[in-house]
């Protein structure tokens, strides 16, 4: 019986038998892009050309599976799934767009902050602080509801990338 190496990663496990091999596919700890290896050689290749995509199990079979899964790390995941979606010019264009807005936000809160400087000269003192606080929360607001957006295109790559999978 031949056992087989598997390369998920920069990571190699096994030697696992053929079965494991399939069963692991099965419980969907393996993906379709893994390589493999049989144990004595230097020829590795596609796991879908070892084990054919795996047949759902039924879900008590699953379960009872033990063997741990393969993880791969979050942020060599999500930059892989960023190189291979559409949405990296989506991700130029929002970050473009945030520094313009940035640009155009600090430009408003300096000339209301001259503004209330002027005033503060005539013996008022009350703009200056809501000035300088409404400058912090826009640039505060800008700020997260960047993130959001780019949180928001991350989740859409990854539903993209899952769905590419099954």
């Amino acid at each position: 019986m031949s056992n087989f190496y598997v390369a998920v990663g920069e990571e190699t496990l096994g030697p696992w038998s053929l079965q494991e091999i399939q069963a692991r596919r099965s419980a969907g700890q393996i993906p379709a892009e893994v390589l493999v290896c049989q144990e004595g050689s230097d020829d590795w290749q596609a796991v879908e050309q070892l084990a054919p995509p795996p047949v759902p199990l039924p879900v008590a079979q699953a379960a009872a599976l033990t063997f741990p899964a393969v993880e791969i790390p979050m942020a060599s995941y999500l930059e892989d799934v960023r190189a291979r979606t559409c949405y990296a010019t989506l991700r130029s264009v929002i970050t473009i767009f945030f520094s313009i807005t940035c640009v155009l936000v600090a430009l408003f809160t300096l000339a209301s902050l001259v503004a209330s400087l002027e005033a503060i000269s005539d013996g008022g003192l009350i703009g200056l602080p809501f000035t300088v606080i409404a400058g912090g929360i826009s640039f505060g607001l800008l700020f997260a509801s960047w993130q959001a957006s780019l949180i928001l295109i991350d989740i859409a790559d990854i539903q993209i990338d899952q769905g590419r999978r099954k």
